[in-house]
C-alpha cells in the first residue's frame, strides 16, 4: 500500500517531513510521496529521513492551475527539487500567495475579524502560507469551532472573505514538471463534483492530455468504488497513469489518515511500479 499525495509543515500540513516517513512506516506503507503546495522546501528533510527507513520516498509537489474556469491541482511526482526553473516558478507562486493572503486578511479585518499577517505566519511555520492557516488563526481566536467552519462561512469561492488566486494554465505547469524529471498527475478529479462526473472528467481531459498530463488520481480519500472504477476506465481510455493518495494534512483534517484516508483507502503498490516504468521508458526514448 502506498500514499502519493501527502502534505507537511512546509505547506499546510501539521506533521514534519521526517515525521511523515516515520508515520508511513508505522502505518505499513511501502512508499510515500511528499507533495506540498507550491514548495519543495520540505523535500531535503523528507528524502534524508527516507534513507535506511525501508520506505520508498518520492519527491513531489502540488501546483494549482486554472483551466476552463476551474481550479485544477496538478501533482508532480519524482521531480528534481533542485531544478532551477521549477524552484523559480514556485517562488513566484508563493509571492502571489503572499499578496492574496494580505488582501484576504485586510478584507477579514474590514469584516470585523481581528487577525494579522504576523499571526498567520506564526501559525503556518513553513514558507507556503494559505487559507488553512488563516482559518486556523480564526479558530484559535474563538471566532469558529473548526477550520471547515471558517471555509464554509468565509473562505470558500464565492464567500465574503475569498479572493481568487492568479494561476498558470496546465500547459505551463505540466511541461515544467516534465523538465524537472517528473510526471504530472491530475489530483482528486471528481472531489466536490456532485453530478455529471463522467462528462466533466472527459471534458477536462480534452485540454489536459494535450497539455502534457501523464496520469490521474483514481484513488482518493473521498472516492467510493464507483468513482474509482470510473476514473480507472477513463485513465485507461486516455493512456494515462493511475495514481492515488490520501491528501493527508494532519490534525487540520482529523478524519483523513495517512495511507488509509477515511479508513477504506488502499492504493496498490503496482501504481508506483507503473509510474517508475513509464519514467524509465521516457528517459530511454
Amino acid at each position: 500500500m502506498i500514499d502519493l499525495h501527502v502534505h507537511s509543515t512546509a505547506s499546510d500540513g501539521t506533521e514534519s517531513p521526517s515525521r511523515l516517513v516515520e508515520m508511513a512506516k508505522e502505518t505499513g506503507l511501502s512508499a510515500i510521496a511528499l507533495t506540498d503546495h507550491d514548495t519543495v522546501s520540505g523535500l531535503q528533510e523528507f528524502l534524508e529521513a527516507g534513507k535506511n527507513s525501508g520506505i520508498k520516498v518520492v519527491p513531489g509537489v502540488e501546483i494549482s492551475t486554472w483551466d476552463r474556469s476551474k481550479e485544477i491541482h496538478i501533482v508532480g511526482l519524482f521531480i528534481d527539487p533542485a531544478y532551477p526553473p521549477l524552484v523559480e516558478f514556485l517562488e513566484k507562486m508563493r509571492e502571489e500567495r503572499a499578496l492574496r493572503n494580505r488582501l484576504m486578511i485586510h478584507r477579514l479585518q474590514n469584516l470585523g475579524y481581528q487577525i494579522t499577517e504576523e499571526e498567520v505566519s506564526v501559525v503556518a511555520g513553513g514558507e507556503s502560507i494559505g487559507r488553512p492557516h488563516i482559518a486556523q488563526v480564526l479558530v484559535e481566536k474563538g471566532y469558529f469551532e473548526t477550520v471547515q467552519d471558517v471555509f464554509d462561512a468565509l473562505l470558500k469561492r464565492g464567500k465574503r472573505g475569498y479572493i481568487a488566486r492568479s494561476l498558470k494554465r496546465p500547459d505551463v505547469v505540466c511541461p515544467l514538471i516534465h523538465e524537472a524529471g517528473g510526471v504530472a498527475i491530475w489530483a482528486h478529479p471528481v472531489s466536490g463534483q456532485h453530478s455529471g462526473e463522467r462528462a466533466y472528467v472527459k471534458k477536462m481531459l480534452k485540454g489536459l492530455v494535450p497539455a502534457g498530463l501523464d496520469g490521474i488520481e483514481t484513488f482518493y480519500t473521498t472516492y467510493n468504488r464507483n468513482q474509482t472504477a470510473l476514473l480507472e476506465e477513463l485513465a485507461d481510455a486516455n493512456n494515462l497513469l493511475r495514481s492515488g493518495g490520501s491528501d493527508f494534512h494532519g490534525t487540520t483534517r482529523p478524519f483523513t489518515r495517512l495511507g488509509t484516508g477515511g479508513g477504506c483507502l488502499s492504493v496498490p503498490d503496482s501504481y508506483l511500479e507503473m509510474i517508475e516504468t513509464y519514467l524509465q521508458n521516457r528517459k530511454q526514448a
